[in-house]
């Protein structure tokens, strides 16, 4: 039961206490009164209605009262639930309290005020109470404001960050369609050299038809000079395939020579120094490298299977820094074979300008890195242990050695160098090349 209606009960029930004391004392005063004046039981009986319609508009009064009191208890309930309006409520509940507890007091006059008192602090109590609770609501409201506001402030940087995002990811999707764009370039691009390509494939294969209907000229002799072939309606006519007499073949550079007659052919040359494999390995001076049109060396594997199956001449032809130029012959040139580190096995006789400054290099091995000679009586190189060199004798000459742009005075045996030619100084060569034939 709520406070509001314990007063209620309170105050009927000491209003009806006192209407029928009150009645009481007005019929025991009324009767001796009434003695007294000569009023007669008639009279009596109106007084006593009077007084009765007194007393109901008196109780009238207290259940308006009480009613008024229920409807400040609707109130403060309802105004529980409002945030906003709890202090007015609170004012206006403490206002109706007072204003009951006087108009209690002086229209009923009850005896046990205490009791309504001890009802009335218990409510304070309870107003205090919503008090408390809404102050931590309003220190929550506070909190949740200032939440608020930082989530907003994190929001904003959300977007902020958003934005950026949205910003990197458009430079990243423009970037990606230039990529696109390039790709589908590169794809026409791929696709025109394919179809080229196609086209040059047909163009290959009509020209590998056409030259499958060529004839190649072999030259046959009993002292096995069929190791030249020559390849007919050639577009670089100096170019011609050679057979090798274990029947390979490849392709040799032909010259002629002025001043030694046609049909020479060139197993190496010196220009520039565009190519760098000289000094290289062993096994690229065995096999070859370099470019035909450019500096070459033809391999001292092809040198042995040429000159140990046929007589072959070699000729060498110098050019100085100052264009001089100067040339050394032999006739009768021979390579040994792998198994004897391709030495220089044979020169036959000299003729030329230049000297003959191979000539220490016979019975010497086709060194490409200086090493010891354990069982040689003669020294082969004259330069220190574990040099490169890529020649058979360094002595007196290098036709293999390091190229120099300029005419150098060579401190050493590693240039291109001609030994007893330029006033007997070791100046490097600008040009060099070594040609044979087979000796007629």
């Amino acid at each position: 039961m709520r406070p509001v209606d314990n007063l209620n009960n309170l105050s009927q029930e000491s209003c009806g206490s006192a209407l029928e004391s009150t009645t009481e004392n007005n019929s025991e005063s009324s009767d001796s009164d009434m003695e007294l004046l000569g009023i007669t039981d008639g009279d009596q009986k109106r007084i006593i209605q009077g007084l009765k319609r007194t007393i109901k508009r008196n109780q009238t009064k207290i259940n308006d009262l009480a009613a008024k009191l229920t409807i400040a208890d609707n109130n403060l309930a309802t105004e529980k639930e409002k945030t906003k309006d709890k202090e007015d409520v609170i004012k206006s509940l403490k206002l109706s309290i007072d204003l009951i507890k006087d108009n209690t007091a002086q229209s009923l006059k009850i005896t046990n005020c205490d009791q309504h008192k001890t009802k009335i602090d218990e409510l304070i109590a309870d107003i205090e109470i919503l008090e408390c609770k809404l102050k931590s609501r309003n220190e929550k409201i506070s909190e949740l404001e200032d939440k608020s506001e930082e989530n907003e402030i994190n929001l904003k940087q959300k977007d902020e960050q958003i934005a950026n995002l949205e910003s990197q990811i458009k430079v990243s999707l423009d970037i990606t369609q230039k990529y696109e764009n390039d790709l589908k370039d590169k794809d026409e691009q791929i696709a025109k050299l394919e179809s080229q390509t196609k086209a040059d494939a047909a163009k290959i294969k009509n020209l590998e038809n056409n030259l499958s209907r060529y004839t190649l000229q072999i030259h046959s002799s009993d002292d096995n000079s069929n190791s030249r072939v020559y390849l007919n309606c050639t577009k670089m006519p100096l170019i011609q395939f050679v057979k090798l007499p274990n029947g390979s073949r490849f392709a040799a550079v032909f010259e002629d020579l002025p001043k030694a007659g046609p049909g020479w052919m060139l197993i190496q040359r010196r220009i520039n120094g565009s190519v760098t494999l000289f000094g290289g390995s062993g096994s690229d001076y065995n096999e070859g490298f370099g470019d035909l049109s450019r500096e070459f060396w033809l391999g001292s594997k092809k040198l042995n299977e040429l000159t140990t199956n046929q007589r072959y001449e070699l000729y060498i032809e110098l050019v100085d820094f100052d264009n001089a130029t100067a040339y050394a012959r032999y006739d009768h040139f021979v390579v040994g074979s792998h198994a004897e580190d391709y030495t220089l096995t044979s020169l036959g006789q000299y003729s030329g300008n230049a000297g003959d400054c191979l000539r220490r290099g016979v019975s010497c091995k086709f060194l490409w890195q200086r090493q010891e000679h354990n069982g040689y009586t003669r020294q082969c190189n004259s330069q220190s242990i574990n040099e490169r060199v890529g020649w058979w004798n360094n002595t007196d000459c290098n036709l293999n050695g390091k190229y120099y742009n300029c005419k150098t005075i060579l401190e050493s045996a590693d240039g291109i160098w001609w030994g007893s030619w330029n006033m007997n100084q070791r100046n490097s060569l600008k040009s060099c090349k070594m040609l044979i034939r087979p000796k007629p």
